[in-house]
């Protein structure tokens, strides 16, 4: 019982130890270099890191060098099992306005181990409410979407792209190559 206790204890302390010392930094500078190879630029950041999560505020969001959005927090919260990034308080900035409403209250983005090969996406914001999930494996992205009445009334040509369900929904599905 004792030495049950001691193996429990140990792989406790291993898993703990793992999450605080785990270089969140690191993997987010590593991150930021990946988008820059697709001209996507994050600038203007503010960014704290503790135990379990790193902080990003303030930043500035770009593409092909026009600033694109802007992002007032951003949490990634890294635990050996399962991580999560929440941003919050988004606006889309330039040709944007032209296809959705420019403000996203928040996007959550969630992954877990227990669930290996899906990662589920979940916002709210002018636009409405809309959910999803990411197939890793197949690289397919499906959303389904409750459009708000101003998206409904001013932005019917981006709902025409989308497919209309029968409880008055909205489905979005791309697979990325």
């Amino acid at each position: 019982m004792v030495r049950t206790l001691k193996i429990f204890g140990f792989i406790v302390f291993f898993i703990l130890s793992f999450a605080l010392f785990m270089p969140k930094l690191n993997l987010y500078y590593m991150l930021e270099g990946e988008l820059q190879k697709q001209n996507i630029i994050i600038s203007d950041e503010k960014i704290k890191e503790t135990a379990f999560k790193l902080t990003i505020t303030d930043a500035s969001i770009s593409f092909d060098t026009l600033e694109s959005a802007r992002f007032k927090e951003l949490d990634l919260t890294m635990f050996l099992l399962y991580q999560s990034l929440k941003i919050q308080d988004i606006r889309l900035l330039g040709v944007a306005s032209s296809f959705m409403p420019t403000k996203i209250d928040h996007v959550n983005i969630s992954y877990a181990v227990t669930n290996p090969l899906i990662v589920n996406i979940s916002a709210n914001g002018a636009f409405g409410t809309t959910k999803g999930i990411f197939n890793i494996r197949e690289k397919k992205l499906h959303l389904t979407l409750t459009a708000s009445k101003q998206m409904q009334q001013k932005y019917k040509k981006t709902l025409s792209y989308l497919t209309k369900t029968k409880d008055g929904g909205y489905i979005y599905d791309t697979i990325f190559n």
